[in-house]
């Protein structure tokens, strides 16, 4: 392993984004298996063996990026007092429909993301015996806020950045010159784009498959919250070890003067 990736893999996996997009990359993987076996209507005693070892992965997983959770949780409430300064910022002059329509997005989302983490949490609690059930409140309540919460948090999203990617790529059309759509730079600015874009409606087709409104038969839901959760964890695993790559690059090659 060169230095160069040593020193990036390090920086990669001391970000609270990196641990977290790793440990569903696995997690989301073993989803996927899960719903493939489970297609097979009859499950031989070591297709068990193996769902059973599975599915104790997948749940290690989610334990795991639990924690990593909450960090995000204090990011949400961040994003709520940025938006509630930027709302009184605003000067008069800028002041648009799309703006506050953005903002006030941008703030619906933060609260159905705190929302979701705290539900997820709770039903890890009913799981580890740490919470009894009761007539009113039970785990499978608690999982199904849980996952509708992070749908709607996911949609909030995904239009919030439909809207960003409108609003980039006329700007990135407006700035492209003849020379730069000659070298392709206009194509990699698009791609660049679109990344995002597809990562985010990704999550929200497998918190979909999750919350299985889906009106698909047998296994469908399944299969699609592991497939499309597979893609965006990939993509979002991509995007923090593209800005990892980009802030540390590698030392410039020394020049060879020839007498």
């Amino acid at each position: 392993m060169s230095s160069l990736l040593l020193d990036r893999a390090v920086a990669f996996f001391k970000r609270t984004d990196g641990r977290d997009k790793s440990l569903r990359v696995i997690q989301y993987c073993c989803i996927l298996s899960l719903a493939v076996i489970r297609e097979h209507r009859a499950i031989s005693s070591k297709q068990k063996y193996v769902v059973d070892s599975i599915s104790r992965v997948s749940r290690a997983m989610s334990t795991s990026r639990k924690a990593l959770k909450l960090a995000r949780m204090l990011e949400d409430l961040q994003t709520l007092r940025n938006v509630a300064k930027s709302m009184f910022s605003i000067e008069s002059t800028k002041v648009n429909g799309k703006t506050i329509i953005v903002l006030c997005l941008k703030a619906l989302s933060a609260v159905y993301e705190i929302l979701y983490y705290y539900y997820d949490h709770v039903v890890w609690f009913f799981r580890n015996d740490l919470v009894k059930s009761s007539q009113n409140y039970s785990a499978a309540r608690a999982s199904w806020l849980s996952s509708v919460f992070w749908l709607a948090n996911a949609f909030v999203d995904a239009v919030v950045d439909s809207i960003e990617y409108y609003d980039a790529k006329c700007e990135c059309t407006q700035k492209s010159t003849k020379e730069s759509k000659v070298s392709g730079c206009g194509l990699k600015c698009k791609i660049h784009l679109r990344m995002p874009l597809l990562k985010i409606w990704m999550d929200v087709l497998t918190a979909l498959g999750e919350t299985e409104y889906l009106a698909i038969p047998l296994n469908g839901n399944a299969l699609i919250e592991g497939s499309c959760g597979l893609i965006a964890s990939i993509l979002g695993w991509q995007s923090v070890w593209k800005v990892v790559c980009s802030s540390i690059q590698a030392p410039p090659r020394p020049r060879i003067h020839s007498e």
